[in-house]
């Protein structure tokens, strides 16, 4: 499959303004084609009262896409690739808090798709693995369907986070997380497709 098509395509979705959209954080953005998925996101109170919010959206755009997208949206914050967050520089309603992103591109390893057995093998060998998928075929499928980061690199995640304190003290935790969900379970098919996250978390609670 030629990428040219798809790329356009996702290009005209991502355009610079977002739309109003009823997210409970403004400070993390979302391309104005987002569409959440209420089905994978945890019930709410189910992971206890330090996560506040813990969202997970859909939008037909490629990482590297978004990658480039979310540097223009949050360039006030500066971002600054695998930088150590520490939050003794976190100042009380910083306008401008510490930012950070990470990078983690896809490996080409091949892998068993058997399942776990549930009892080990009474001789101590491993058994034979009867379904595989490989490497050679999930870096043909990307090949064939995005452009990469670099020659030979795709994006599989892409995680921004940042620190704010509040000036009741609140310290809270910000992460944006893109995750490649585009290629098939044999990775020899692929749509174009992102999943994001947002998480928001109290690190230390308010001391007024």
């Amino acid at each position: 499959m030629v990428w040219g098509a798809l790329f356009a395509a996702a290009a005209v979705t991502l355009a610079p303004a977002l739309a109003a959209q009823k997210k409970t954080d403004r400070s993390m953005p979302l391309p104005e084609t987002s569409r959440r998925l209420r089905q994978l996101e945890p019930p709410e109170g189910s992971e206890g009262a330090r996560v506040q919010i813990h969202e997970v959206w859909q939008v037909g755009a490629p990482p590297e896409m978004l990658l480039r997208w979310y540097l223009r949206r949050l360039n006030f914050l500066s971002p600054n690739k695998d930088r150590v967050l520490d939050t003794a520089e976190v100042r009380t309603g910083d306008t401008r808090p510490p930012m950070t992103y990470h990078i983690t591109f896809h490996m080409f390893d091949d892998e068993c798709r058997d399942p776990v057995p549930t009892t080990p093998a009474s001789t101590g060998e491993a058994a034979p693995c009867t379904a595989k998928r490989f490497g050679k075929e999930k870096r043909r499928t990307l090949d064939n369907n995005r452009v990469g980061f670099e020659q030979g690199a795709w994006i599989e995640r892409v995680t921004f986070m940042w620190l704010t304190r509040d000036a009741n003290g609140e310290m809270l935790r910000r992460t944006i997380e893109m995750r490649d969900t585009g290629l098939s379970d044999d990775w020899k098919r692929y749509t174009l497709v992102t999943q994001i996250v947002l998480l928001r978390e109290v690190l230390e609670p308010a001391t007024q």
